[in-house]
Order: C-alpha cells, then sequence, then structure tokens
C-alpha cells in the first residue's frame, strides 16, 4: 500500500534500452520491508503486467497507474543490478523514482530529527572534499564517513564527523547503494556537494567490524548469512 499517498521506492532502469532490467535503488515502504522486498531486486511485474523487457519509463508508467496498492513481482538479479550500476556509474544520478524516498527527507524533515543534518561542503582552490567513505561495492548499502582528513572541505565545515551514515548526496538518496553510485553522484560536480547526514554509530560499528574482517581476511561463517550479505564487498575510498 502506499504511505503519505507514495509507494517509497526508488527505481532505477535504463531510459532508452529494453530488457536491462528495472531495479529498486531503495525500499522505504514499511510493509514492503516486512515482506522481505530489498534494494537490488528486479522488478518482473506490476498489477500482472510484465515488465521484465521494460524500460524505466514503461514500469514507471504502470507504478503511476496503480491505486492505493500495487501488486509487484520481483526477482533475484543482482548480478544484473551490478552491471547496470557499472555501465552507469558516470551518469547522471541512478536513483531516479516514482512517488519513492528519493530525494529522501525534506528540509523541514532535517530540523525536526536531531540527528539529521544538511551539510553544503564547497572546494576552494585545489582543496579536496575531503571525506573517506565506507561502502559496499558488490550489494546495495548504506554509506558511512570513515575519515574526516585534514585540509579538506569537509574538516574545513566542522559539521562532518566519522561514523555518519550519508543518506543523501546532491538531494539524491544513497540510504542503501552501490560505492559507484554514491561516486557518481559525488563527480556530478567537482566543487560543491550537499550532504545530508544522520549520527548513526551503531550501524558504523557494524559496519567498521565487517571491514576489518574482510581486510585480515576473516569472513563471517556465510552458510549462517542471508545472500545479501555473504555477496557484500565493503571498501573504503578517498575523495
Amino acid at each position: 500500500p502506499r504511505e503519505d499517498g507514495r509507494f517509497k521506492l526508488g527505481v532505477v532502469g535504463d531510459k532508452e534500452i529494453k530488457g536491462k532490467g528495472v531495479f529498486l535503488t531503495s525500499v522505504g515502504n514499511q510493509h514492503a520491508k516486512a515482506a522481505g522486498v530489498e534494494p537490488g531486486m528486479r522488478i518482473l511485474g506490476v498489477d500482472g503486467q510484465d515488465t521484465s523487457n521494460d524500460t524505466q519509463a514503461e514500469t514507471l508508467s504502470k507504478l503511476k497507474a496503480a491505486g492505493e496498492q500495487v501488486e509487484l513481482r520481483l526477482g533475484e538479479d543482482r548480478a544484473g543490478y551490478r552491471n547496470f550500476v557499472e555501465e552507469h556509474e558516470d551518469d547522471a544520478p541512478l536513483a531516479v523514482s516514482h512517488n519513492a524516498n528519493a530525494p529522501g527527507p525534506s528540509t523541514r524533515a532535517v530540523a525536526n530529527d536531531p540527528t539529521i543534518r544538511e551539510v553544503k561542503l564547497t572546494k576552494q582552490g585545489n582543496q579536496p572534499f575531503g571525506l573517506q567513505l565506507m561502502a559496499d561495492t558488490a550489494v546495495p548499502a548504506p554509506v558511512y564517513v570513515a575519515d574526516v582528513p585534514q585540509g579538506g572541505a569537509a574538516a574545513a565545515s566542522g559539521q562532518v564527523h566519522v561514523g555518519d551514515r550519508i543518506i543523501a548526496i546532491n538531494n539524491v538518496s544513497t540510504e542503501s547503494v552501490l560505492e559507484g553510485q554514491a561516486l557518481a553522484l559525488i563527480r556530478q560536480d567537482p566543487t560543491n556537494m550537499v550532504l545530508r547526514l544522520q549520527s548513526e554509530p551503531s550501524g558504523w560499528q557494524e559496519a567498521r567490524q565487517s571491514f576489518r574482517r574482510q581486510s585480515m581476511g576473516i569472513m563471517p561463517n556465510r552458510a549462517t548469512l542471508p545472500p545479501t550479505q555473504s555477496q557484500s564487498e565493503v571498501s573504503e575510498v578517498t575523495i
């Protein structure tokens, strides 16, 4: 069902070429989350209509025509999703959506939530943004600030901290994305960047521990993990 008039699903797909798939980039709908819907799933049908060969616009048209509830047929196609992201990682924002949670909370919502803040970074001369990000290269996941080196625009702002979760970049949701998607958003403007940040120490600690395990070559017991975790490849990148 819709929540506050929206399905709150981020959708991405090729605008012109059929057959490449239309995928979920974010899931803000609580009913969908409870049903096990996750970012990276491929949309194969909308209200009984096949979408397996759709362009993004064709699938969005079917979603727009839905009433207060929509029935989705979804499939696991993480390889297809990764391939799509890799092909488009230098393009404009991937998280184009219909009634979705991208671009995330409004400015008013940010003001009402003490854990969320919006920070505009502007580079001066050859100054870098000065952010080290922790993100996943294989499975859509949260993005965190891993370090804020001195000399960058982030450190100069005094508002960006290690462990912050980046929930939007330039007003596009990054609540559950691949590293390449986050970097594509950052590359859009070489001088300015607007970050929506959330203080989330527990999630940061979990991501950090996962990165350390991988760095040391000590992976969790894959037999006990769900597929999305067993395929995870967390990495750090500096911008």
